[in-house]
């Protein structure tokens, strides 16, 4: 399968994590069920995150992302779209996609039919 991983904002600029260009210090938040699990994704990322908990499914509000430290702010995917409104901010928020590989649904094809 093949990943590619890219901090996405919703001006439509997209980056690869390796190509970040800022700070590798972030201010990450999360309002998801297990945090841990994006920070952790962030650290293996080469990011240094600062962590932002919040509960699963908070609606983030503008104050809810000024940060003392003047940093890039990044949170899940799941919690940028449910903070569109907040678009006109400076944030980005992580992607991840997967692709199979190409030939993948003819081999399952063909498994089904061999049986």
């Amino acid at each position: 399968m093949r990943q590619w991983i890219s901090l996405e904002a919703f001006d439509g600029s997209s980056i690869k994590v390796s190509d970040w260009p800022l700070s590798r210090k972030i201010n990450a938040l999360a309002g998801i069920g297990n945090p841990n699990k994006f920070f952790d994704t962030l650290r293996f990322l080469g990011m240094d995150p600062i962590e932002h908990s919040f509960p699963d499914h908070y609606d983030f509000m503008e104050e809810d992302l000024n940060f003392e430290e003047n940093l890039p702010i990044v949170m899940t995917e799941k919690d940028a779209i449910r903070s569109e409104d907040l678009n006109h901010l400076d944030f980005w928020y992580l992607r991840i996609k997967v692709s199979p590989p190409e030939n993948l649904l003819d081999r399952i094809l063909d498994k089904i039919k061999d049986k």
